[in-house]
C-alpha cells in the first residue's frame, strides 16, 4: 500500500471516529470561537492511532457504548470486517500429451566397407541413401549410430529412439 493511499485511509478513519466522539452542540451550550495556530513541523506529523475512549470510558465502537443518541446511525456498532471471497482454485494442470512417434518409413537396404569406413544405404522415398551417425533425414529423425544388427534413430520432435533392424551380425 502506498503511503499517500495510507495516509488518507488513516484521515478517514481519524475523521470518523472524531464524528463519533465529538458530542453535538446541545440547546443552551455556548460554543466559544477558537483561532488556529500554526502547527510546527513535530504537530503535523501524525500520533500513532488509538483507541478513544468514549464517555462510559470504554473504547469507540465497544458494545456497551449507548445505542440511545438520536442523529448518530453508528452509534454502538462496532466496524464491520470487510470479507473477501476466497479466490477460486486454478483449474488442474493437464499434462502435455506425448507427442506420437510414427514408424519408421525407412527399409535397410545394405552395408558399404571400404578403407575402414562403412557406410549404411537404406531407402528413403524409393530412393537409396548412404547413411552415417549424424546424418539428418527428412528433418525428423537424426541416425544416433550404427551397430550390428541395427540402426539406432532419434525421432527429433519427441527425443525418442528408435531401431532398424538389419541382417548384419558383428565381425
Amino acid at each position: 500500500m502506498s503511503r499517500r493511499r495510507l495516509r488518507l485511509l488513516l484521515g478517514a478513519a481519524a475523521l470518523g471516529a472524531a464524528i463519533i466522539v465529538v458530542p453535538k452542540p446541545r440547546d443552551g451550550d455556548i460554543v466559544a470561537p477558537t483561532q488556529a495556530a500554526s502547527p510546527t513541523a513535530a504537530e503535523r506529523r501524525a500520533p500513532p492511532m488509538r483507541p478513544v475512549p468514549d464517555r462510559e470510558g470504554g473504547a469507540v465502537g465497544s458494545a456497551s457504548r449507548d445505542t440511545s443518541e438520536p442523529g448518530n446511525l453508528f452509534a454502538g456498532q462496532a466496524p464491520a470486517a470487510v470479507l473477501r471471497p476466497a479466490p477460486k482454485p486454478a483449474p488442474p494442470r493437464m499434462p502435455e500429451p506425448p507427442i506420437p512417434v510414427p514408424a519408421l518409413p525407412y527399409r535397410y537396404l545394405g552395408l558399404y566397407s571400404e578403407a575402414g569406413t562403412s557406410s549404411v544405404f537404406i531407402l528413403v522415398n524409393d530412393r537409396g541413401v548412404a547413411i552415417k551417425p549424424g546424418d539428418i533425414i527428412d528433418g525428423t529423425f537424426r541416425v544416433a549410430g550404427i551397430e550390428p544388427g541395427y540402426i539406432a534413430f532419434v525421432h527429433l520432435p519427441s527425443n525418442q529412439e528408435l531401431r532398424l533392424a538389419t541382417n548384419e551380425v558383428a565381425r
